[in-house]
């Protein structure tokens, strides 16, 4: 019913979970495989046949270039290959305290993004470096009620952080640098 225009500068890393990675996230909300159901839908925590735990990683290599044509009105280059290598961890557990009743906790990095320009590049002004990461911490619940009605329900604790430097241009041939380091953690929930 209401919707707010939105920016990004990450990537968001919905293959949480190393079994869904093997199925592109087709189904992952609904069927519960593993134990990051309990980040991804709660109420699917009492299909599992026992408690489990999952660890998984994420590494990611990203290639970034920017191309530089007549129309910069910044002197300098394309910045070569400011992507990098990034690692993203999850762990999820899940514990059946009875078939109807489970409990699970998941810690995860869903948000992050790298960034490294050289020093000469054209948009250096609004960014030379930058390293982003969150990580979200979500214990849960999920209740069996009958044989085709489940309910679960989570409180997500996300920790976000972010390190960026840019340029700030002193005179026509010396750039200043500016660096911004800031984190803040948010509650949420999940239903």
């Amino acid at each position: 019913a209401v919707s707010e225009n939105a920016t990004a500068a990450a990537f968001q890393f919905y293959e949480l979970g190393a079994p869904i990675v093997g199925t592109a996230a087709v189904g992952q909300a609904t069927v519960a495989q593993d134990a990051s159901i309990s980040y991804y839908n709660p109420a699917a925590m009492p299909s599992l046949s026992n408690s489990q735990f999952l660890l998984g990683g994420q590494p990611i290599l990203t290639y970034t270039n920017f191309s530089p044509n007549s129309s910069n009105t910044i002197a300098g280059n394309n910045g070569s290959n400011a992507g990098g290598f990034l690692a993203g961890v999850d762990g999820y557990y899940v514990y059946q305290y009875s078939p109807k009743l489970n409990f699970g906790i998941s810690l995860n990095m869903p948000y992050g993004g790298a960034l490294s320009y050289d020093n000469h590049w054209v948009g250096r002004y609004y960014v030379q470096q930058m390293l982003l990461y969150t990580l979200n911490l979500n214990p849960s619940v999920g209740y069996q009620v009958n044989d085709w009605f489940a309910a679960g329900g989570g409180i997500s604790i996300e920790y976000a952080n972010l390190y960026q430097t840019i340029a700030i241009p002193v005179d026509p041939t010396y750039d200043g640098q500016a660096t911004i380091k800031v984190d803040n953690v948010s509650p949420g929930f999940n239903l």
